[in-house]
């Protein structure tokens, strides 16, 4: 089993389509897509939409702090991202929304787990992206669990911890380089960002994860961030948002 792990993908249609491509053209058997359809980006509702095709199809789909936003009251977003999230609100049907509310915070595919931000306290939306916060994730993985996939943190990144170890090991992965996962460790990956990348790479990310091979793969793929960036600007959401898709920030 092949899965695409695309996460992050902040109303980014261009993005989305792109990884997906990507992902097809090298061979996927399935789709899994971590939350924060929305957000920041200016086709909320055709990234749902595709979201919600391939849901149909099978792929495993949890929920982000980005969808919260939208279906409740934003809680600590800047008045920009609050913004967002109110336009965004009005761009979703009555179907989008429904879909959004039926998608559980966590996901389990036999060893490997699935989240948009932790396994730790999945509701608190926390940020894996320290040793710390990466060994209190692993420490909550369910018994028979040796991998954690998330977002959240827009950036691609691997840690790992093994059974006689207090605190977690960082690994920053080189794209398109496999990493074997040992069983003598369990693991947290952090698949980046589709529509926003914050790493100073514009490309968008995502992660194959080979689990017959028991193996990671981390991509980018170059996609239309020009037309990205003007959809924001049309619709009169912040340039801010558009600005930095071409800087990856």
């Amino acid at each position: 089993m092949r899965i695409a792990v695309i996460t992050d993908i902040h109303g980014n249609i261009e993005a989305l389509q792109a990884c997906i491509r990507h992902a097809r053209r090298i061979g996927v058997d399935q789709f899994a897509l971590l939350g924060d359809f929305v957000g920041y980006g200016a086709a909320p509702a055709a990234v749902v939409a595709q979201a919600a095709e391939l849901s149909a199809r099978g792929a495993i789909i949890v929920r982000g702090n980005h969808e919260e936003a939208v279906l409740a009251t934003p809680e600590g977003f800047t008045p920009q991202a609050r913004q967002s999230a109110d336009w965004t609100r009005g761009q979703l049907s009555a179907s989008d929304v429904s879909f959004l509310s039926g998608l559980e915070l966590v996901a389990r595919q036999d060893w490997c787990l699935f989240a948009h931000a932790s396994a730790h306290q999945p509701e608190r939306w926390i940020y894996v992206d320290s040793t710390r916060t990466a060994a209190d994730c692993i420490a909550a993985y369910p018994e028979g669990v040796r991998l954690g996939v998330f977002g959240h943190v827009h950036r691609q990144l691997l840690f790992h911890r093994a059974a006689s170890e207090a605190a977690a090991g960082r690994f920053d992965p080189v794209p398109g380089a496999e990493i074997s996962l040992s069983r003598a460790r369990r693991w947290a990956a952090l698949a980046g960002s589709a529509g926003q990348p914050r790493d100073g790479n514009a490309a968008a990310a995502w992660l194959l994860l080979d689990m017959q091979r028991e193996s990671l793969t981390f991509h980018r793929v170059a996609y239309d961030v020009d037309a990205a960036a003007e959809r924001i600007r049309k619709v009169g959401l912040p340039g801010f948002f558009a600005e930095r898709l071409a800087h990856g920030t």
